[in-house]
């Protein structure tokens, strides 16, 4: 990921924070960020009842693996699995995807795009509107 980060431009690295930075705003809820979190859980949803089945996780989570350039093992995927599944029914809800995902951006991307800002030494602040 740090290595994909270094390729942008100073612009796309503004706009891909202030994309990001949304996970820890007010306005995340309902944001065009979270309806495409929604619609790739949608495409991995086979069944259409809201939940995301073990067979079809790998699917809803590739773009995390492809964005750490990492080809997980069936014991990484089932580690993710259980520690998403909040609520131990076996299956993933978007809830607890949503969640997962606001973690990511916390713990892993909204950090590395913030060490590279400071790497060029660009100033970004996030607006809470």
């Amino acid at each position: 990921m740090e290595e994909d980060i270094q390729q942008l431009s100073n612009e796309d690295l503004k706009l891909l924070f202030e994309s990001f930075s949304i996970v820890r705003t007010g306005e995340y809820p309902g944001s065009e960020v979270q309806l495409g979190f929604k619609m790739l859980f949608g495409e991995a949803d086979k069944n259409s009842d809201g939940q995301v089945e073990k067979a079809d996780f790998f699917q809803l989570m590739r773009g995390y693996f492809n964005s750490k350039h990492q080809k997980p093992t069936q014991l990484d995927i089932d580690m993710i699995y259980k520690k998403i599944d909040l609520n131990n029914d076996g299956r993933i809800s978007f809830e607890e995807y949503d969640i997962f995902v606001r973690m990511i951006y916390e713990t892993e991307y909204l950090p590395a795009l913030d060490r590279e800002l400071k790497r060029r030494n660009l100033h970004l602040t996030m607006h809470n509107h």
